[in-house]
């Protein structure tokens, strides 16, 4: 079971990359709704997951918040894969690169 505080090396870095930007329609909108609930849920930045921020939260949070992100962390990576929530952040980082490319192209046809 991965642990939340070590890092991705960075072939697990660019795989968790390329992943993201293959992903399907249902999977962009489970990640929306996970999204969404994070919103509802939790205080975390825009566009993040449950699982990044819990991986963010594990990592740099104080108190009780962190002891949650942790136990989060542990149950995420033995549910879904080793290191999920490591992969969730770099998942999320690459979907806002795309938005923030995707929205700079289309202020330069204008």
């Amino acid at each position: 079971m991965g642990n939340p505080e070590t890092p991705l090396t960075p072939a697990q870095i660019a795989t968790a990359s390329e992943t993201v930007l293959h992903e399907g329609y249902l999977r962009r909108e489970a990640v929306q709704d996970d999204e969404a609930l994070a919103t509802l849920l939790l205080d975390p930045v825009p566009d993040e997951t449950i699982s990044s921020w819990a991986g963010r939260v594990a990592v740099h949070g104080k108190g009780v918040a962190k002891d949650v992100a942790t136990l989060l962390c542990r149950v995420l990576n033995h549910t879904f894969s080793m290191d999920h929530d490591q992969k969730a952040i770099v998942g999320d980082e690459t979907r806002g690169k795309e938005v923030a490319a995707a929205e700079e192209q289309g202020l330069m046809k204008t």
